[in-house]
């Protein structure tokens, strides 16, 4: 098992930063063309996500920080980040879902449904650790 205050202030952080990094290599790679995708609809719903993306890697580097760093932000920033990549994964899935995207699944089809369904439950799982960091806290204060 995994000691709970090297997870927080040591695993959680790397995976943020990691995450993040992955988020704009995605759009780095997106503009200059191998993940530029060919049908126009998508390249439509798609470049409505840029500055959410962008909002979401700033905010899984404050998480990262200030876990790494064991401030109190940090925590707050989990769950920003958290609902955000929820969201994010919802926005996603409702769009290929609908239009039926998904299928026929080929590796890129399955890459993205992959990344979707990791953002969502990415989100939950982030949730649910700053509800519980909001618990041990609140419950020190008693």
């Amino acid at each position: 098992m995994v000691d709970q205050n090297r997870f927080k202030h040591t695993i959680l952080p790397l995976t943020a930063f990691t995450l993040a990094g992955v988020g704009a290599l995605f759009w780095v790679l997106y503009f200059a063309g191998p993940l530029y995708p060919a049908e126009e609809g998508i390249r439509e719903f798609e470049s409505a996500f840029p500055v959410a993306d962008a909002a979401l890697i700033i905010s899984l580097l404050l998480t990262g920080m200030g876990l790494f760093g064991r401030k109190g932000y940090g925590e707050f920033f989990l769950v920003v980040a958290s609902a955000m990549a929820l969201f994010l994964g919802l926005l996603d899935v409702t769009f290929y879902g609908n239009r039926g995207l998904y299928l026929p699944l080929t590796g890129f089809t399955a890459a993205v449904l992959t990344v979707n369904v990791l953002s969502m439950a990415g989100g939950l799982f982030g949730l649910w650790l700053g509800w519980r960091y909001w618990n041990d806290r609140s419950a020190g204060a008693r």
